[in-house]
């Protein structure tokens, strides 16, 4: 394909060369939110990388197409969003294209920004309305941020583990990703006892730490409240 863009259904092209594709019948690029109805996006590193590779096979299996055209919602801004973060994701990491021109074929697309998932993940959280976002995301930020990255050497879309990195996102092995690989690693643990209040299996010190030793991480940083119940204990053990 010499061409990949991205277009609400009811402006797709219709034409011979032109083979129109969409993500909503596959679970693996569905956003899934932290608090429903608040969060919607973009979709983590390892799901951009399939995403990546997903385009990569579609333009190898229709080499013949002029343009590959990512259809996406008419009536839901949300999903649109995602859809040219997708698409822009593309062009930075597997086509060498600055944030900048990425975002060139949309930039008469009003997109709606990303924002905060606002705490804790609950299905029953009510998060009012006039509530204002802790911050504002909009695409071009995150392309720029991947385009940093990919010049950085930090992601290669080719090789990046997306395996290990949905294992290390589950909580009986850490709840973890890396942030800068090999220098600083975010996670959501240890607990002091082996599973969570919902009787779930979850990642302890015992179970962190030799981790930590085969990565050399050294030095552990608290950014929850330091008086939090088990607090002390689960540093010490660290």
């Amino acid at each position: 394909a010499r061409a990949l863009g991205g277009a609400p259904g009811s402006r797709c092209l219709n034409s011979e060369g032109v083979i129109v594709y969409c993500t909503d019948d596959k679970p693996e690029f569905a956003y899934d939110p932290f608090n429903v109805g608040r969060d919607f996006g973009p979709l983590d590193i390892a799901r951009t990388v399939m995403y990546c590779r997903w385009v990569d096979a579609l333009c190898t299996a229709h080499a013949g197409c002029s343009a590959l055209v990512h259809m996406t919602s008419d009536t839901c801004p949300e999903m649109r969003a995602n859809s040219v973060a997708l698409c822009g994701a593309y062009l930075v990491l597997a086509r060498g294209f600055s944030a900048e021109e990425a975002c060139q074929p949309f930039r008469c697309e009003p997109l709606v920004p990303f924002v905060d998932c606002r705490g804790e993940s609950s299905a029953g959280s009510v998060i009012g309305e006039e509530d204002d976002p802790e911050f504002e995301l909009s695409v071009l930020d995150v392309l720029r941020g991947l385009e940093r990255a990919r010049d950085l050497g930090w992601v290669d879309y080719r090789t990046f583990g997306v395996e290990e990195h949905a294992t290390m996102m589950r909580p009986e092995h850490g709840d973890m990703s890396w942030l800068l690989p090999g220098r600083a690693i975010a996670l959501a643990s240890p607990w002091s006892e082996p599973q969570d209040h919902d009787g779930l299996p979850v990642c302890t010190p015992g179970l962190l730490a030799p981790y930590f030793h085969r990565h050399g991480v050294g030095v552990v940083v608290q950014c929850n409240h330091a008086e939090r119940e088990e607090e002390g204990e689960r540093r010490r053990l660290l």
